[in-house]
């Protein structure tokens, strides 16, 4: 991995807006991104929509900007499902990649208080058992 430093945040928003506008120095970035985008939203549960967060704007070594972490998971909606049904999130998601999910803090709310987190991690656990993983 190559070091990256940080981009002043109108420097970074600007450069968000050429992706958003598929500017012509960005455009077979922004093709990439979008058929990456699409295979995600079909093959993954929960896909969510493009990070537009300036932080994710960096600068290389070389002075070049790169885009890092734009691709994001729809937390809220996978929490609620957790809470609503959590067999299918057990169907969608296999142990190994949800392990640690409840220890994820939503980026509007925080960390969970404990009884929440506990009450995810035994309706998970219970449909675990009830699929046999």
């Amino acid at each position: 991995m190559e070091p990256l430093q940080p981009v002043p945040e109108a420097e970074a928003a600007a450069f968000h807006d050429a992706i958003a506008a598929r500017a012509p120095e960005v455009a077979d970035l922004v093709d990439v991104v979008h058929r990456v985008h699409e295979r995600a939203q079909a093959e993954l549960p929960w896909c969510g929509p493009l990070d537009d967060n300036p932080d994710n704007v960096m600068r290389t070594a070389d002075g070049r900007l790169v885009i890092a972490d734009l691709f994001s998971a729809d937390g809220p909606t996978i929490y609620a499902t957790v809470v609503s049904d959590p067999d299918l999130v057990v169907a969608r998601i296999p142990e190994a990649e949800r392990r640690f999910m409840t220890e994820i803090p939503l980026a509007n709310t925080g960390a969970w208080e404990p009884a929440v987190r506990e009450s995810m991690r035994a309706g998970l656990a219970a449909a675990d058992a009830r699929s046999g993983w």
